[in-house]
């Protein structure tokens, strides 16, 4: 189990326990990017947005035997504005436009700790498209721009 702190969020937020599985440096980088953009994060609901113990092992959110270093959130606010600052913070940073919240179609970012940078955008019927090309960075920033 790891130490807790946070500035902004609380344990009971998660859908997992963070204390017992969350990288701490990667709460410290929620926190950061609260700060940063100014507006409310909200993780997840959904069971394994923290936390996995199952699936693919090569998964952020997979925590058997290690802790996890991803999550999943919705953030409040100018999504463009919430990108440029995950891109700064998180080496993995995905934009999810296929995800629902409290009942209404809404995105979501993935942001992990991963040593390198990968950004990507899901969109209908769960297609992945990265940003590695330019047709990748078009397609999204086409989509952050239709969230503002």
């Amino acid at each position: 189990m790891t130490d807790w702190t946070s500035r902004h969020f609380r344990r009971d937020e998660f859908p997992e326990d963070p204390r017992r599985y969350a990288d701490p440096a990667l709460i410290c980088r929620l926190d950061e990017w609260r700060e940063s953009v100014g507006v409310p994060i909200r993780p997840s609901p959904a069971r394994g947005a923290l936390a996995r113990f199952d699936g693919s092992e090569t998964s952020r959110h997979y925590a058997v035997d290690r802790l996890s270093d991803a999550v999943d959130v919705f953030v409040d606010g100018s999504q463009a504005a919430a990108w440029m600052a995950a891109v700064r913070l998180f080496g993995g940073v995905g934009f999810y436009t296929d995800t629902v919240y409290d009942g209404e179609r809404q995105p979501m970012f993935h942001v992990d700790l991963r040593p390198s940078r990968m950004c990507w955008l899901r969109s209908a019927g769960g297609r992945y498209t990265y940003a590695t090309t330019s047709l990748g960075r078009v397609a999204l920033l086409r989509a952050l721009a239709e969230y503002g």
